[in-house]
């Protein structure tokens, strides 16, 4: 069990044993304001921070506690994270403040705002549908949008399907 404590870190408690801590995880300062969590199928934790970018502890860096830091100056469009989801195809999806969607691919950032026909690039929650819908919950409504499939090296175009 993952948990973001106010102030003091990402805390790492066993599930057995009465949820004992087995680490806090406090360095870089920065992991100390997290706003949103998401461990992903890989087992990498990534924290989503106040205003300071987006944080992730690849599972075999849960050991040493090495976290590595994106932030606008890396192609984030927002250093404030609000929402983090895993699509069906395993991209890391981003929701900011007031930014839009980013989409992390491989080593790509890809930024979906209303520039591509989001009603709001303040993204507040989002969920996928079984039908592969990713829903958004905005600052002007609940929309969603059809995904589109791994890229292999294409641009993508993130289509607003209905408001």
């Amino acid at each position: 069990l993952w948990v973001s404590i106010a102030n003091k870190g990402i805390a790492h408690y066993t599930t057995s044993q009465n949820g004992k801590l087995i680490r806090l995880y406090n360095e870089p300062s920065q992991v100390n304001y997290i706003r949103t969590m998401h461990e992903d199928k890989t087992g990498t934790i990534w924290a989503g921070s106040f205003n300071t970018g987006l944080f992730k502890l690849s599972a075999e860096n849960i050991p040493s506690g090495t976290f590595q830091r994106l932030t606008m100056s890396d192609g984030l469009p927002d250093d404030a994270i609000r929402e983090i989801h895993q699509d069906r195809f395993g991209r890391i999806m981003i929701g900011t403040s007031n930014g839009g969607l980013a989409m992390l691919e491989h080593d790509s950032i890809k930024i979906f705002s209303t520039k591509n026909g989001l009603p709001s690039n303040k993204i507040f929650s989002m969920t996928e549908d079984s039908l592969g819908r990713l829903w958004l919950a905005t600052s002007l409504g609940m929309v969603y949008e059809d995904v589109p499939e791994p890229s292999n090296g294409r641009d993508e175009v993130l289509v607003r399907v209905s408001a």
